[in-house]
């Protein structure tokens, strides 16, 4: 092979790869835009997700059901501040039982979900989407 063919190989070996790296670099900022947006999805989705409030951090609305833990049981329950004398009464369960009588302080709460509306009752009742 000639000098002038080596030169003209190498010209065209090198334009063949500035293309490819402008596909790459068009292909990397795509893949950083979609990743970048799909960083926010999941932030969006994690911010729907309930999470355990710590009972120090900040308490339900008086009366309001909830979900309450204390380490050892995990039930609904609600707050009752201002109506008892003792602090550590002021959860009750469920069936109204005084759930730091029975075990441990509660330690953290969450709000129960959103009640299904009577379209998603229907269709996980029927185990069929509703059209």
């Amino acid at each position: 092979m000639g000098a002038i063919a080596a030169l003209e190989a190498a010209e065209a070996e090198n334009a063949a790869n500035e293309r490819n790296l402008e596909i790459l670099t068009t292909a990397v900022g795509n893949a950083d835009r979609e990743i970048a947006a799909l960083r926010a999805c999941i932030a969006e989705l994690e911010a729907q997700v309930p999470k355990w409030i710590p009972v120090t951090e900040r308490l339900p609305e008086p009366d309001e059901w909830v979900l309450v833990s204390n380490g050892l049981w995990t039930g609904v329950g609600r707050y009752h501040p201002d109506e008892y004398e003792e602090p550590q009464t002021f959860w009750q369960s469920e069936t109204s039982e005084f759930i730091e009588l029975c075990g441990p302080k509660v330690l953290c709460w969450m709000p129960l979900p959103a009640a299904p509306t009577s379209q998603q009752g229907k269709s996980s009742l029927s185990g069929k989407e509703e059209a």
